[in-house]
Formats: C-alpha cells, structure tokens, sequence
C-alpha cells in the first residue's frame, strides 16, 4: 500500500467514529429497532466494537508480533449474535468501538517498511497482509455504516457528502 493510500485509509478510519456519533443521539428504543438485515442499531454498534476488538486489534498484533500466524475467522452472523448478547447500550457499545479504534489507528500508524509485507493466514487457508489491513477495516466500516445512519434523521445527506468525498478511495 503506497503511503499517500495508507494515510487517506486512516483517515478514513479515524473519523468514522465521528461520522456515527449521532447514533449515540439515539433513545435506547430507537437502536433497538432493526434495521438492515433486521439488526438493531445497538446490535450493529456492539458488532463494529467485537469486530474492532476481536478481528482488527487481534490480528493486527498477531501480525506485528509473530512470524506467519493463524488468524482467527470472524463471520458476521456469529458476531451479531455475539453483539445481541452484550449487556451494555448502544452508547457504551460506541465508546467501545471508539476506544478500540483509536488504538488501532495507534498501531497502524507505527508500522513502517517491510513489516506491511507481514502475513498471516486463515483457519480456511486464506492469506492476510497487514498492508491489507487498513482497507479491509474500511470495506467493514462502509458496509455497516450505511445501516446505521439509516437509523439517524437526515443521516442520507451525511452518508452522501462522505461518499463522494472518498468516492476514488472506498470500494
């Protein structure tokens, strides 16, 4: 991943928390409420925070730390069961997410040279680079984030002036 693409990746990265922030405006009925795919705002939220945590800060380390690891495979619907489970609100989830985030921006940052050429592989045998890493974690970001700012008044014109913004960079 060339520099210029890595740091338009992290930015990306880094504001998202921001871009959702008014999710956490929401009354606990409201996040409760399903929305695509029939998941609740505070279900997708604790999914992002499990994902950030479980998947990205893992796998990160993993990848900074050891010489070709075994990756864990996350899939979305265990996840979501997994958020459906946990005790806290959909602003404790965002926190989460937040505070899971910002160190993994840290991490990222940190890294330089050959180490974005680090692999790691999958249970299914599929290969991860950490220079894959950045823009896997915006695909993710993306796919949620349309969702829950359905849930957000006015949220369309928000999601809309991002896309277009980022339109060269997101897939």
């Amino acid at each position: 991943m060339k520099r210029r693409e890595l740091e338009k990746a992290l930015l990306v990265l880094e504001t998202t928390p921001l871009l959702l922030k008014p999710i956490e405006e929401l009354s606990i009925a409201q996040a409760a409420r399903g929305r695509g795919e029939g998941v609740a705002s505070r279900d997708r939220i604790w999914a992002l925070a499990i994902l950030e945590r479980d998947l990205w800060n893992r796998s990160i380390r993993l990848l900074l730390s050891e010489d070709s690891p075994r990756l864990a495979e996350v899939c979305e619907p265990e996840i979501f069961l997994r958020a459906a489970r946990m005790s806290g609100d959909h602003r404790e989830a965002f926190r989460a997410f937040g505070v899971f985030r910002a160190e993994n921006v840290r991490l990222l940052r940190q890294v330089s040279g050959r180490e974005w050429d680090r692999r790691g592989i999958f249970e299914t045998g599929r290969s991860l680079f950490l220079r894959d890493v950045p823009a896997s974690m915006v695909k993710t970001d993306e796919r949620h984030q349309s969702r829950l700012l359905q849930a957000v008044p006015d949220a369309e014109n928000r999601r809309e002036a991002r896309s277009a913004a980022l339109a060269g960079f997101c897939a």
